[in-house]
């Protein structure tokens, strides 16, 4: 991946340090409160066994400058089984979705109902209703807004764009991600190692500068299964990202907009109060019928 290429450094030192802030080059996940967030957002984490992926105790601390080198040297690219091999400081460690899986306690579904196979894949308008919970086309374009969201759609938004399927630019949503998320919140079994193998080999692919390189925090945690040693100096940051939290459901929810009332029959109050162009509305269907 290019632009992984051009931001690597070179690490060379490893006691832990406290820098004043970590490179914008990077996507961090945020710890998750299961206990302060929407009741059906943590039992799908917890019955889903991925509870793992709210990165609540580790790690304390990411060697921001071994991300970039991580995603620049992947070889043996195995894509349809969702597998690769990296070189990191002159050897070769080998991913998988087991690899996955066993470093970061995930479970693995055999059979998952996600992807969608063309007989289960729900429309676009579907979708769009789901997460509004009301009837909503999801249009011409490629992508949609959130601003038609619930918010309970808004908070399972936020975890999968920080945490699951990690995109910086998260109030827009492809029309794949919002399978994705349909998915996650209808219970649609997901093979969530596979998934994230997958995400890492589109992200060594990618060439948008602009971005950010996804996974830190479970990179770090493979890197301590995996038993990878970092040179001594290596610099590691301190996770610096606000929580998702009771907190984060009351900034959600200032930002959702109430439905516009359906317009009443004015009543004679209503007339005296000036509504006069709508009662001659009414008289005027009522004449004509």
């Amino acid at each position: 991946m290019g632009r992984a290429k051009r931001v690597a450094n070179q690490v060379t030192a490893s006691q832990p340090q406290q820098p004043s802030s970590p490179p914008s080059t990077l996507h961090c996940e945020r710890m998750i409160e299961l206990s302060e967030i929407h009741n059906s957002v943590s039992s799908q984490l917890t019955s889903r066994g991925w509870i793992a992926m709210c990165h609540k105790d580790q790690p304390t601390g990411i060697p921001n400058s071994c991300i970039p080198e991580f995603y620049s040297n992947f070889i043996n690219i195995q894509a349809e089984k969702n597998e690769f091999d990296f070189f990191f400081r002159n050897k070769i460690y080998h991913i998988s979705p087991d690899v996955v899986s066993t470093a970061l306690q995930l479970l693995r579904v055999s059979e998952a109902g996600y992807p969608f196979a063309p007989t289960t894949d729900p429309t676009d308008d579907t979708i769009m209703s789901y997460f509004s919970e009301k009837t909503m086309a999801w249009g011409s374009s490629s992508k949609c807004g959130s601003q038609s969201f619930t918010a309970k759609t808004r908070v399972f938004n936020l975890i999968m764009s920080f945490n699951i399927l990690p995109l910086s630019h998260w109030n827009t949503l492809s029309k794949s991600r919002a399978r994705f998320l349909y998915a996650f919140m209808k219970g649609v079994s997901i093979d969530l190692p596979s998934v994230i193998c997958r995400e890492m080999i589109e992200m060594h692919h990618c060439k948008d500068t602009a971005s950010l390189l996804n996974y830190p925090c479970l990179i770090t945690r493979l890197f301590t299964y995996l038993k990878i040693t970092l040179p001594s100096g290596t610099l590691c940051y301190p996770r610096v990202a606000l929580p998702i939290d009771k907190s984060s459901l009351t900034r959600i929810v200032s930002h959702v907009k109430p439905d516009e009332p359906t317009p009443s029959t004015p009543t004679l109050t209503d007339v005296l109060h000036g509504r006069w162009d709508e009662l001659l509305k009414i008289l005027s269907n009522y004449l004509l019928s």
